[in-house]
């Protein structure tokens, strides 16, 4: 059986049973009196087993990563390499053997609430590509997460074989029609994390920026990063013709200038700049940036993260990158719980995330939340 979602394998059989060493007398049809390489498949680790009645019966249970699923290539979350470990210690068995659940989720909530409903008002679902988008973009714009020891598989399976460049032949593959540089990585968190330095050993220190601005001054950065993309004219302005409404109103509401921005955040300069080129500035040839942005946490429990959600969406939106490969605005994934949402909107319309210098405002003017329609492509919940 396969289990759903991270891609994990149940395993039973009989408890009287016991395989061997030999090819035939084993699951995994190798010779197990020798030495297995270190990446190997052929194990399971006490947290991966268990014993269950099944069947009235009892029997050996493994739930083990799924080397075949594209998600995670056979790598074990902490939580997800425990399924055989905990849904079947003594709370998992009063489940399923005294109060006879026949079905158990691993997830802490009975239902999907969103924690970030900036970006469902503006028509953008917080889920909005695949893991292999990670591995086809430009560049990766990172808020608030630290990826590598938060998101371990997503960020060892799809981020670094395109910081690495061994992607690069499913970049040309898949999109044949244009150049294909080195990755890059604008990473914004006030601390100097461990994905800072995986991603400065992967990709190199030219190709990545670690923006570490003061804490709670998100929003002004994307707030300029938006104003110096419009200024350059790194807009795509089909999409946005076609696909979004307000958007003048929004630019002109959330207007700020990269040496004010700077003096907030605690940045240089240069390095916003730099941060919106790697983002938006057209590729060799003229063809646009794929940009994948990425937050969790870091931005999610913030003390203004409605705002500051909408307007990260705002640059995703502006230079064209939800619903096309290689790109997206999206939630890295994980379980904790939050709850920090302002009163819902009493029209179908959302007032813009504005900034007034280091101080942030509310706009009394409503603008259009970029049109919540569905584009008709099964990989994204682009705008339409």
């Amino acid at each position: 059986m396969r289990c759903v979602g991270c891609g994990y394998k149940a395993i039973s059989w009989d408890v009287n049973r016991q395989g061997g060493v030999k090819p035939n007398e084993n699951l995994f049809g190798v010779d197990l009196s020798k030495q297995q390489d270190a990446e190997t498949p052929n194990w399971f680790s006490p947290a991966m087993y268990n014993v269950v009645k099944q069947n009235g019966r009892y029997v050996h249970i493994v739930i083990k990563p799924d080397r075949d699923c594209v998600v995670n290539s056979g790598l074990g979350s902490i939580r997800g390499a425990r399924q055989a470990e905990l849904s079947f210690s003594e709370t998992g068995k009063l489940y399923f053997e005294s109060m006879k659940v026949k079905n158990i989720r691993i997830h802490n909530r009975p239902a999907y609430n969103s924690e970030v409903h900036a970006t469902r008002d503006m028509g953008v679902g917080e889920l909005n590509n695949c893991y292999e988008d990670a591995e086809l973009a430009d560049t990766i714009m990172a808020v608030g997460t630290n990826a590598l020891e938060t998101q371990t598989n997503y960020f060892l399976n799809h981020w670094l074989p395109n910081l690495r460049g061994t992607s690069a032949g499913k970049k040309k593959q898949q999109l044949p029609n244009e150049p294909h540089e080195a990755a890059r990585v604008v990473i914004v968190d006030p601390r100097r994390t461990v994905t800072v330095n995986a991603c400065e050993d992967a990709a190199g220190k030219a190709n990545v920026l670690h923006l570490a601005i003061g804490s709670g001054t998100d929003l002004i950065l994307f707030n300029a990063l938006m104003t110096e993309i419009a200024a350059k004219g790194w807009l795509d302005k089909s999409f946005v013709g076609q696909s979004t409404a307000g958007f003048d109103e929004m630019l002109a509401a959330n207007k700020v200038s990269i040496d004010e921005a700077a003096q907030v955040t605690g940045l240089k300069p240069d390095d916003i700049r730099k941060a919106a080129a790697w983002i938006a500035e057209p590729k060799q040839g003229g063809g646009r940036r794929r940009t994948m942005f990425a937050y969790e946490k870091g931005l999610i429990w913030g003390n203004d993260n409605y705002r500051t959600n909408g307007a990260l969406v705002n640059i995703a939106l502006a230079a064209g990158n939800v619903g096309r490969p290689g790109g997206g605005c999206v939630r890295m994934g994980g379980h904790q719980e939050s709850r920090k949402r302002r009163s819902s909107p009493t029209s179908s319309t959302m007032a813009v995330p504005t900034t007034s210098g280091s101080k942030c405002i509310s706009t009394s003017t409503t603008i259009s939340s970029w049109t919540a329609g569905r584009c008709p492509s099964s990989r994204c919940t682009r705008t339409t």
